[in-house]
């Protein structure tokens, strides 16, 4: 059992690493780091119940291996509650740079609910067996651990795209996502993406800047042409931006900024 536990962790960390270098901007970044952890979490396990004996002789790598289980169960059970203080306070940002409206407040009543669910749903979990309240209890609970498992990918997905090893990719373009403008103003939400897509092209100084989305309710231009004109007060040069004007979803984004790749491409 602890030879493949240890095969195991070992193929786990070899694919964490190879998705980090070749593609970190996938969810199985997320999915591998939360294997290679559970991997880490049982090997450590195993190697301590079965070498309990020989390790007692040896207290420093007794030490090591007791802190590297506990620091495996203590992020498993400390992330619901950073999930939550998370989630928190990314919904109040949302809601203070982009408005009160519905789908903005997702996030900060994910938060809640999830908060709700942990300090007051084990209290009403006491009930018998057998009656419709244990199975809806039931229910909500594996629902819950679904929703965490989901957003524990996302989050660890979120983070993990933030550390780019391969910077210099030799990149032709670079895309940039609208996010709503208030009239021609861009939002501090926006501005922050754009300046990421600044500091990558400073890396790729070859690379084409595509802002891109269209005009939405409320908006007096298109969003490609107000963030067009962020980069270029912060420095950027013409020649090197695209405007897309006619998207009105992320997938309209991507379709219509990689039609216009085409067409510079075919000329």
């Amino acid at each position: 059992m602890l030879q493949i536990a240890c095969f195991l962790l070992g193929i786990s960390i070899c694919g964490f690493a190879w998705i980090m270098i070749h593609e970190p901007r996938t969810l199985w970044s997320g999915v591998s780091l939360l294997w290679t952890l559970f991997c880490l979490a049982v090997t450590m396990f195993l190697i301590l119940s079965k070498y309990a004996d020989w390790l007692a002789q040896h207290d420093i790598l007794m030490y090591i291996l007791v802190a590297l289980l506990l620091a495996a169960m203590g992020f498993s059970l400390a992330f619901p509650i950073l999930l939550i203080v998370t989630l928190f306070i990314e919904g109040v940002k949302v809601i203070k740079y982009e408005g009160l409206k519905p789908a903005n407040l997702l996030t900060l009543l994910f938060s809640v609910l999830l908060y709700l669910y942990l300090a007051i749903w084990p209290v009403i979990g006491g009930l018998e067996k057998g009656r419709l309240g244990t199975k809806f209890y039931m229910f909500t609970s594996l629902s819950a651990l679904y929703m965490l498992s989901l957003m524990a990918v996302y989050l660890l997905s979120a983070v993990l795209n933030l550390f780019h090893l391969r910077k210099h990719r030799n990149a032709d373009y670079i895309i940039v996502l609208g996010a709503g403008v208030i009239g021609t103003r861009i939002t501090p939400l926006l501005a922050a993406r754009i300046d990421r897509g600044i500091e990558l092209l400073q890396s790729n100084p070859k690379a084409v800047l595509i802002m891109s989305g269209g005009q939405g309710p409320g908006e007096e231009i298109a969003e490609g042409e107000a963030m067009a004109k962020y980069a270029k007060q912060r420095g950027v040069g013409p020649e090197q931006i695209i405007i897309e004007r006619k998207s009105r979803s992320t997938k309209e984004n991507l379709l219509f900024s990689r039609e216009l790749m085409n067409s510079r491409q075919s000329k």
